[in-house]
């Protein structure tokens, strides 16, 4: 084969490790190291970049991190939407549906822009408030007019990254034009990201007291929960 090859990329002689020397173990150690050398000059040489990474392979974890919020958003019609122009009590009534809610609802304007988010802790915090004439409000009144979101088109790994900084549970992903086309829900990315450590930490070296955000969305531990006998 070699004889008849252009080009030949000869590894020399070499001596399995095996201790008859017969089962292929150095060789076949080596044929990887040279096929590793080959892939990574071969993509350097075609420009290949983390995208092409994660179109061919978008099971793995550069894949998932380099995915679009759009492919693991709730589509507009599995939000919950309002305008910002009813009551309280009546947008409650108009967003009801079937099936496992989001835990915000996404308030428009008059030209369906993104107008403010209300959630579950709004809601909560209103009942506490005695009496029933809070639920009359018009939903303008306390909704959250400065809400996060993110553009179409959005890493998720950015988005997870907001989530994380923010402390927040749902995201609203918006067109151009700020009108929304989906939400991101905290459960709905759970285990997509982990935080990579820097170049001089490693896994051991990890301070649990460290002020820097973790970006691991996995439930905490209970505070109040004793600690495991190990």
């Amino acid at each position: 084969m070699g004889q008849a090859a252009t080009h030949v990329l000869d590894l020399g002689p070499l001596r399995e490790a095996c201790n008859l020397g017969l089962a292929p173990s150095t060789s076949t150690t080596a044929m990887l190291a040279l096929g590793d050398a080959l892939a990574l000059v071969l993509s350097r040489q075609r420009g290949f970049r983390q995208e092409d990474f994660a179109r061919f392979h978008p099971g793995g974890s550069l894949g998932r991190k380099m995915a679009k919020v759009e492919e693991v958003m709730r589509p507009l019609d599995q939000c919950r939407v309002s305008t910002d122009s009813v009551t309280i009590r009546q947008m409650l009534v108009q967003v009801s549906r079937p099936g496992r809610r989001t835990g915000a609802i996404m308030l428009t304007d008059e030209n369906g822009r993104l107008a403010g988010l209300f959630t579950d802790s709004d809601l909560a915090r209103l009942l506490e408030t005695p009496g029933d004439a809070s639920l009359d409000k018009s939903v303008s009144e306390v909704m959250s007019r400065r809400c996060s979101t993110v553009c179409r088109g959005t890493k998720v790994a950015e988005a997870v990254k907001l989530l994380a900084a923010r402390k927040i549970s749902e995201l609203p992903v918006v067109d151009e034009q700020q009108r929304p086309v989906g939400l991101i829900d905290i459960t709905d990315v759970v285990g997509l990201w982990e935080r990579e450590p820097a170049a001089d930490e490693s896994p051991q070296s990890t301070k649990p007291d460290s002020h820097e955000p973790r970006i691991v969305l996995f439930p905490a531990r209970n505070e109040h929960q004793p600690p495991a006998d190990t």
